[in-house]
C-alpha cells in the first residue's frame, strides 16, 4: 500500500488514485526510466533515478524521483517489475539518512534492489 508518510506527495496519490489501486505492485510497468547525477543541498554530487510507472491498464502514471541512490537496479524491460515491486520507509529501523528508503522487488528473476535518501512521488 502507499503506507509511508515520508515519500514527498504520497497525499496527492492517495486522493486521486483509486484506493483498490493504492499499492507499489500494482504499478509495475516501466515507462521511462531516466539515471542522473544532482547536486544536494551541500554541493556534493549525489546520484538519482527517475522511473516513470504505470498500472496495468495504463490509467495512471507515477513518476518517482529517487535521491542519493545506491545499490542495483535490475528488471526484464519487457514486463518490468511484474507485480513485485514494493517500496519500504526504513526511518524507524535505524538506518541512515541516505539509506531511509528502501525501493525493490520480490520477484525471482528481477533483482532490483536499491537504497536512496529520499523519494518524491508525482501522479502524472
Amino acid at each position: 500500500m502507499f503506507t509511508s508518510d515520508g515519500i514527498v506527495g504520497i497525499e496527492r496519490l492517495r486522493a486521486k488514485i483509486p484506493y483498490e489501486l493504492q499499492a507499489w505492485y500494482k504499478f509495475g510497468s516501466i515507462v521511462d526510466l531516466h539515471f542522473f547525477f544532482d547536486i544536494d543541498d551541500y554541493g556534493q554530487d549525489i546520484r538519482c533515478l527517475d522511473i516513470t510507472l504505470t498500472d496495468s491498464e495504463n490509467r495512471y502514471k507515477i513518476i518517482l524521483h529517487l535521491k542519493n541512490v545506491c545499490g542495483k537496479v535490475s528488471f526484464e524491460p519487457y514486463n518490468g517489475f511484474y507485480s513485485g515491486l514494493d517500496i519500504e520507509d526504513l526511518i524507524d529501523n535505524g538506518y541512515e539518512k541516505t539509506k531511509r528508503f528502501h525501493f525493490y522487488s520480490y520477484e525471482m528473476d528481477n533483482d532490483t534492489n536499491v537504497y536512496c535518501e529520499k523519494i518524491i512521488a508525482e501522479l502524472v
